[in-house]
């Protein structure tokens, strides 16, 4: 560095100007963070990091609610996450509760939807005082009383996302009510 400042004072004073001596010099410095940083949570990026997560052998996997929660966690993190050992929150809990209730709900409506399906049921009747059981058509049973052949339970459907209601929406169905409210 020294030698690059002398050469150039020596040009500097080999000028006929001899005026003032000006030397810029560029100094580059590392960016410092300022705190955590944090990625875009993509799709591409959140599923990734859900593959990732249930690559991992263990014992109980999360579920689908769990597993999405923890990969846009994931998917927002700078540093290479631990996927061995996964977070435990109160949200990821709760997650974890709703994961399990939904199995529970799909396994019973498939068990449902198997003995809907069969031809024959054991049915209990009562002949003379004794219980009897006994295998009946469904179809036959359903058309004696009066029954349509397809099952009479809704299926569950998500809920639907909705907008949030308007603010200062003029009341046009109870406006009378509110004149009379205002003369009393």
């Amino acid at each position: 560095m020294n030698d690059v400042l002398n050469l150039a004072w020596k040009n500097h004073q080999l000028k006929s100007s001899g005026g003032n001596f000006f030397l810029e010099t560029f100094v580059y410095f590392a960016k410092a963070r300022n705190g955590p940083q944090i990625h875009r949570a993509t799709t591409d990026r959140i599923n990734e990091m859900v593959q990732r997560i249930h690559a991992v052998p263990r014992d109980k996997q999360p579920g689908p609610s769990a597993s999405q929660y923890i990969g846009t966690i994931y998917a927002r993190s700078v540093d290479e996450p631990d996927f061995v050992n996964l977070p435990s929150n109160p949200t990821i809990e709760q997650l974890s509760h709703i994961d399990r209730e939904y199995a529970a709900i799909q396994s019973r409506r498939t068990t449902q939807e198997a003995r809907e399906n069969d031809e024959y049921r054991r049915v209990r009747f009562r002949l003379n005082g004794d219980i009897v059981h006994m295998e009946v058509n469904i179809a036959d049973i359903s058309s004696a009383f009066g029954l349509p052949n397809y099952s009479l339970i809704a299926p569950y459907r998500p809920p639907v996302v909705s907008e949030g209601p308007r603010t200062n929406i003029d009341d046009v169905d109870h406006a009378r009510d509110n004149e009379i409210e205002q003369l009393v």
